[in-house]
C-alpha cells in the first residue's frame, strides 16, 4: 500500500515536471522557427510541381507491375496445371 502511494507521488511530480518544461520549449521552437528560410510562392509552387510528377510516375510504375503480375499469376500459373 505504501508504495502505491510512492508511484502516485512520484508519477505526479514527473507529470508536473514536464508540464513546467512545456513553456520553455514552445519559447525555443518559436526562436528557431524564426530561423527558418521559407521558400516563397514560386518555390513552393515548383516543389509541389515536381512532388505531383514524382508520385504519378511511381503510381504509374506500380499499375505496370500490377498488371504484369496479375497477368502472370492468373493467366499462366493455372494454366500450367491443366
Amino acid at each position: 500500500m505504501a508504495t502505491d502511494a510512492v508511484r502516485h507521488g512520484n508519477w505526479f511530480q514527473s507529470f508536473r515536471a514536464s508540464v513546467s518544461r512545456t513553456g520553455p520549449f514552445l519559447r525555443e521552437v518559436q526562436v528557431e522557427l524564426k530561423k527558418v528560410s521559407w521558400p516563397d510562392r514560386r518555390q513552393l509552387i515548383e516543389a509541389t510541381r515536381t512532388i505531383i510528377i514524382v508520385v504519378l510516375a511511381i503510381a504509374f510504375l506500380i499499375f505496370l507491375m500490377d498488371a504484369f503480375f496479375q497477368a502472370v499469376l492468373v493467366q499462366f500459373i493455372p494454366s500450367l496445371f491443366k
